[in-house]
């Protein structure tokens, strides 16, 4: 096994792991972060040039670019954000449920006791 140490300023770690993970197939077992440094570790087979490549890599590391996963997370934090926004101003009014469909009110009954149980549960964190 072996390592190599390179210094960096900033760095997005799933994504620069999957980009090496790409270049380096079965050669990169992983990589830590300590603020200032990286440290790659490689297996004993790898070649001069996958550790040039994965040196350029490292050097043109782009804290700012997210992975496909973390730009879906992004999207789905956006949204949650927005319907916490759309919807925390007030509480679910039963009256408009009167008169329903007997299954139709039953279901606002329990949504109405879901967000104040999920916001008795905010409140305690």
């Amino acid at each position: 096994m072996k390592t190599l140490s390179i210094d960096l300023a900033a760095a997005n770690v799933i994504a620069l792991d999957t980009d090496l993970r790409a270049v380096l197939t079965s050669h990169f077992f992983g990589l830590t972060y300590d603020g200032k440094q990286v440290t790659l570790v490689l297996d004993e087979t790898v070649t001069n040039n996958q550790i040039q490549q994965a040196q350029n890599i490292v050097a043109t590391h782009d804290p700012a670019k997210l992975t496909p996963a973390q730009q879906a997370e992004v999207l789905q934090n956006a949204k949650l954000d927005q319907a916490r926004k759309d919807y925390a101003a007030t509480e679910l009014d039963l009256t408009i449920y009167q008169g329903k469909d007997a299954l139709l009110q039953k279901l606002a009954e329990k949504v109405l006791w879901l967000e104040r149980e999920l916001n008795a549960l905010c409140q305690t964190q």
